[in-house]
């Protein structure tokens, strides 16, 4: 689901007018890397598990 999610917010991102080129990561976390509580990882379908982790480049690079 969360991979779901961050499929949409990365073509909702292109669509607002940050470039291609600065989308470095969109990562659905939840299915790779539940939530945990207590130690006990929360169940992937579970809401609370529904996040994904955006990386943006805001400045070219320079080597």
């Amino acid at each position: 689901m969360s991979g779901k999610q961050a499929t949409v917010v990365g073509n909702k991102l292109l669509q607002t007018g940050v470039k291609r080129e600065q989308v470095v990561k969109i990562t659905g976390m939840g299915d790779s890397t539940p939530l945990e509580i207590d130690g006990v990882p929360i169940e992937p379908i579970s809401k609370k598990n529904r996040r994904f982790e955006v990386l943006i480049r805001t400045k070219s690079e320079t080597f």
